[in-house]
């Protein structure tokens, strides 16, 4: 920590120095064109859960918001290319689910597909938490703004927030007749259109909105082992969104919002390929297989020989309310949510060779949640966030496994569960202004949770052993277990106003991921319970806008301490245990920076750097003879180091319009795949990304022009050991994307 000393000393030296006002959502000069005005807006905020939103500067949280302009202007087609925009922040789309998404943020996360493993990133989407992480590869369209945050969310948020949160906002119903159309077409077959409409339907009563989305994507990556065997090369999607929203005006007191969505996609599991020439089964080495790690990013060529495209549908709805009540406002969020994916189906030995198959497999997932949130001025000096939170979720799991790997057990194995889980919370959080310049936070959340589950394991007879069917629905369940977990959570918060455009804060927060049981495991092993992990994270930061608002940095440095971490092991016999085998400790820096260079020019860079480190890792793995050995002092898996961004938006007008080129470059450092760091290490990479937009002076229309991944290279830091030594495989990036898009307004 002795080298973040000097930057933190040099940082509260700027903002001691500005002092001049200043509004960076002002715009600094009447010729300013609107390509990098859009990445300089004010941007407003729900991060605490205030009755009105705030201005994103104004919060003393680590925070990366976006507006739905900005994420446009980006071009990032999903919540996976929105968070490569946020310092020591990475998404994975699964390679084995199309549709499930694996957050990490200041190195917590969970990369694997277990539906019992709970996220470490909480997302919410209008207020309402996502129970399990698929489905939630959510498009860009119909955003009206995206919000990270960054860190443990211990009070607010509540559950299982150890990492931090992803808080997606749709658009509202207008007041006005509007509408909105988006055509994009591209390579790969990529097209995409989108359309909505917005307004009143009962003038000052009632507004509604419903939007629509389409997109197609060809496949992108060759197959030949998969189309002599009769399938089809990999990549390809289909997939259809309706969004419909409406706004009832009741008074000026009361307003109701209800919120539908329904979708559905077929999609081909993401490719991966084998990187170790040394497989199991004697099979050494595979044909056709290259040199570990030696792979032409320009060659994206897979060896799948049954992959199939998965069918996914989901149905959500809301309802929120909203009261003034004589003394604050009330807020109430009711929700549901189902989703169902079938025919989940993929090469995972990413082989020619016929060893670890899934096919077949299935998720079922429905949830209710209910909060109420209280907001109240209680003094000129007391603001008070108070709220109840109740959340029920049932998922059911299934899974086939074939190929050579599983000739013991009739060529295939089996599993299924079912999981029911409920959670109960009440939180507050208070704001006290001790002076003009000083305020204290001060909130706690107490927590329930239980649940309990019913597994088929893999491998008995008295379960899933063996295709008897085609449905792993059939298999007998031969564990049936239970348990409850509560939890106290805390945070006290300082801010110091330096000025109207600075501000320095520092925070500690407890956050806790609920215990649970492992429904992916072998028959013989005890599936858990397992404990919950619990986190104590100290955190100080910056904001300050300089410059006369021409200037904008925003530092955090932060260390965060874990008990009783949650870590997933992948055995030599290729099934996976869960167990509270370490603890860690992770601290960082990261660095948000714009700077409006001149009237047209913005430079935008960020930074992340962490060091994240296991400590007294119980391996049960073992070591020599198999028994368990401990580890210490290895860099947690799949987080980089370093992450760097640099952004350049440059406006030139032309005739009665505006022309906007953007260039953006992108580092993320390379990264481990294994808890004990001895497995097969991913690479770091970089990618660079262009536009090129037109747009009149009306703003009511846009055509551009622009490519992603500009160098082709597909590959990923995304390593799996399936079994260590002698079976890696390494999960595709989206390859070069370009494409021509037109948007329209009205």
């Amino acid at each position: 920590m002795k080298t973040l000393k000097p930057i933190a000393c040099i940082l509260t030296l700027c903002l001691c120095a500005s002092v001049a006002p200043s509004s960076w959502s002002q715009q600094p000069d009447a010729e300013s064109a609107s390509g990098t005005t859009t990445f300089i807006e004010e941007i407003l905020v729900t991060a605490r859960k205030r009755a009105d939103l705030e201005d994103v500067q104004d919060v003393p949280l680590a925070v990366s918001a976006f507006s739905g302009d900005q994420i446009e202007a980006m071009y990032a087609a999903d919540l996976t290319d929105i968070t490569a925009n946020v310092p020591n922040a990475t998404a994975y789309s699964s390679a084995t689910f199309p549709g499930y998404v694996n957050f990490f943020i200041r190195g917590m996360g969970v990369a694997g597909t277990v539906l019992s493993d709970d996220p470490a990133v909480g997302v919410f989407v209008d207020g309402v938490y996502q129970g399990i992480s698929a489905g939630i590869v959510f498009d860009s369209f119909d955003l009206e703004a995206v919000e990270v945050l960054r860190g443990p969310q211990g009070t607010l948020f509540g559950r299982n927030v150890t990492g931090g949160a992803a808080l997606l906002r749709t658009r509202r119903p207008t007041e006005e007749f509007s509408g909105r159309v988006r055509a994009m077409g591209g390579n790969d077959g990529n097209l995409q259109v989108a359309a909505s409409i917005s307004g009143p339907l009962v003038e000052g009563k009632l507004l509604g909105k419903i939007a629509v989305f389409h997109t197609h994507l060809s496949d992108w990556m060759d197959n030949p082992a998969g189309e002599a065997a009769g399938f089809d090369d990999l990549g390809e999607m289909d997939q259809q969104v309706v969004r419909a929203a409406f706004t009832w005006l009741a008074s000026d007191t009361f307003t109701a919002d209800l919120r539908f969505e329904y979708g559905q996609s077929e999609e081909d599991p993401l490719p991966t390929w084998a990187v170790d020439n040394t497989l199991l089964l004697g099979v050494q080495p595979i044909p056709g297989l290259s040199e570990a790690g030696a792979r032409d990013s320009d060659d994206p060529i897979a060896n799948g020989v049954n992959d199939h495209p998965a069918d996914s549908d989901w149905i959500s709805g809301s309802i929120e309310l909203n009261w003034d009540l004589p003394v604050g406002s009330l807020k109430s969020i009711t929700a549901l949510r189902d989703l169902e994916q079938e025919d989940l189906t993929q090469d995972f030995d990413g082989s020619i060779v016929a060893i670890f198959d899934v096919n077949n497999s299935f998720i079922e997932q429905d949830q209710f949640s209910q909060e109420l949130i209280y907001n109240a001025s209680l003094t000129d000096s007391v603001d008070l966030t108070a709220g109840l939170f109740y959340f029920d979720q049932e998922f059911t799991y299934g899974e086939r496994r074939f190929g050579a790997l599983f000739a013991a057990a009739g060529g295939g194995l089996q599993a299924h569960s079912v999981t029911d889980h409920q959670v109960v919370g009440l939180f507050a959080q208070a704001d006290f202004a001790l002076s003009e310049q000083w305020i204290l936070t001060l909130g706690g959340r107490q927590s329930w949770e239980e649940k309990d589950t019913q597994i088929g394991q893999f491998g008995s007879s008295l379960s899933c052993t063996g295709f008897g069917g085609d449905d792993p629905k059939q298999c007998t369940f031969n564990f049936e277990g239970g348990d409850d977990w509560s939890n106290f959570t805390y945070k006290a918060g300082i801010q110091f106003l330096a000025s109207e455009d600075a501000q320095l804060y520092g925070s500690y927060t407890r956050g806790f991921r609920s215990g649970g049981f492992n429904i992916r495991q072998n028959v013989g092993a005890v599936p858990g319970p397992y404990d919950e992990e619990t986190v104590d994270a100290f955190e100080v930061g910056a904001k300050a806008d300089l410059a006369e608002g021409r200037a904008r940095i925003n530092l955090s440095l932060f260390l965060n301490e874990y008990d009783d971490l949650q870590r997933t092991v992948v055995g030599t016999d290729g099934f996976q245990t869960v167990s509270n085998a370490a603890e860690a400790s992770i601290k960082g820096i990261e660095l948000e920076t714009s700077w409006l260079i001149a009237n047209g020019l913005l430079l935008q860079a960020n930074m992340g750097y962490l060091d994240a480190e296991l400590q007294d890792f119980v391996n049960p793995r073992g070591g020599a003879g198999g028994a368990p050995s401990v580890i210490d002092g290895t860099r947690i898996p799949y987080v980089p180091k370093w992450q760097r961004e640099l952004h350049l938006t440059y406006d030139i007008p032309v005739g009665a319009g505006n022309l906007t080129l953007r260039g953006s470059y992108r580092y993320v450092g390379d990264v481990h795949s294994t808890d004990d760091n001895l497995g097969f290490q991913g690479s770091s990479y970089e990618e660079y990304d262009a536009s090129l937009a037109y747009s009149p002076a009306s703003g009511n229309w846009r055509v551009s022009v622009f490519g992603k991944n500009l160098t082709d290279n597909i590959e990923s830091s995304l390593i799996t050991n399936a079994v260590n030594p002698g079976w890696i495989l390494n999960q595709a990036r989206n390859p070069a994307r370009y494409g021509v898009e037109l948007m329209m307004e009205f």
